[in-house]
């Protein structure tokens, strides 16, 4: 008799190693670079002081285009907003244009809205 045993690992377990390994590849990759750096003649503190400075300066870059698409973001949906609404001046924009007891108009209820009576002829 046999018996086997399968180790299943949940989505988030396997994420996590992933996140692991990825740590664990960034700690090894930083001491390469310390010691490449002293291997070029500079002394350990000034080594682990220009990491940092790359550390900063790719942290920088990272929230300068957090930033654009951020505002990318703020501008779209202000846009979206915007567009979703209707003019104030459509609201009461109920009434046609026909041709009723006082001439050619805007009626509303049966009674002519329109202050301008361009269409008619004044004798």
């Amino acid at each position: 008799m046999s018996t086997t045993f399968r180790q299943r690992f949940s989505k988030a377990e396997r994420f996590g190693q992933g996140l692991g390994r990825v740590w664990r590849w960034l700690v090894r990759a930083d001491g390469k670079m310390t010691a490449w750096l002293m291997r070029q003649g500079f002394p350990q503190s000034a080594a682990i002081a220009i990491l940092w400075l790359a550390r900063l300066a790719a942290l920088g870059v990272l929230m300068y285009a957090a930033l654009w698409l951020a505002l990318l973001v703020v501008f779209a949906l202000a846009a979206a907003w915007a567009g979703g609404h209707k003019p104030v001046a459509q609201d009461d924009d109920t009434g046609e244009w026909r041709d009723g007891m006082q001439g050619y108009g805007r009626y509303q209820n049966g009674v002519r809205v329109d202050s301008t009576m361009v269409f008619e002829d004044h004798d």
